[in-house]
């Protein structure tokens, strides 16, 4: 009942609800809508593939928005905002990791979304992110202890039409009127490589779903 009357009271959630739903078919892949409350990111709606394989986070799950995870919500902040996510760095990062984050943030500004890749050797599926991560006492610690060792989420500086690529999600942001990122919409994870193209087609469609969501709401 409480979900139902922030989709009426607001009109932008049950639009990128509804473009969530539309990606999902067409392109038969997850798809997550996320929103950053406070100092986590909250899964809005999780949508699996045909296969019944969900996206990284569940709905209603949380994760901490902490670098480098949520960068989309951030590529279009001001430099304080920016410093804020920063700050809350697992311990110990090194320079050469803020200026990384810097960089990707500037790679998703310029492009309008974010392909993130997964480095070698890590996992397809990462264990961390299992059935409720986002529920058990004491997840937050947890989660803070796995982003520290996760480090680093690479983004391809540039995107070949004929290379593979072993991408973790491809994201956009949906903003509300003031110009805020209200929502991220996402896909992935992916089920194996996927060339340039493909990876810009799916970047394509991702970005118009999300300009369509926007303009709709400014009628």
């Amino acid at each position: 009942a409480v979900a139902d009357a922030a989709v009426r009271a607001q009109p932008l959630i049950a639009r990128a609800q509804d473009a969530a739903l539309e990606l999902a078919r067409d392109l038969h892949v997850p798809v997550l809508l996320s929103v950053v409350i406070g100092d986590e990111i909250v899964g809005i709606l999780s949508i699996a593939d045909s296969l019944g394989r969900g996206p990284g986070l569940k709905t209603a799950e949380r994760r901490p928005f902490v670098p480098p995870i949520g960068a989309p919500f951030l590529a279009w902040e001001d430099e304080a905002a920016i410093a804020g996510w920063l700050d809350r760095a697992p311990p110990a990062v090194s320079d050469a990791f803020l200026t990384d984050q810097h960089r990707n943030l500037a790679l998703i500004r310029e492009r309008g979304f974010q392909v993130a890749v997964r480095s070698a050797g890590r996992p397809r599926l990462a264990p961390e992110f299992g059935e409720g991560a986002g529920y058990a006492a004491g997840y937050k610690d947890r989660m803070l202890g796995m982003a520290g060792a996760l480090r680093e989420i690479p983004l391809p500086e540039t995107i070949e039409p004929d290379t593979l690529y072993d991408v973790i999600l491809i994201a956009a942001p949906v903003f509300d009127a003031e110009g805020r990122c209200a929502f991220s919409l996402c896909l992935g994870d992916f089920t194996g490589r996927l060339d340039g193209g493909t990876i810009l087609a799916h970047a394509e469609r991702l970005v118009a779903a999300c300009l369509a969501v926007m303009q709709a709401d400014r009628g």
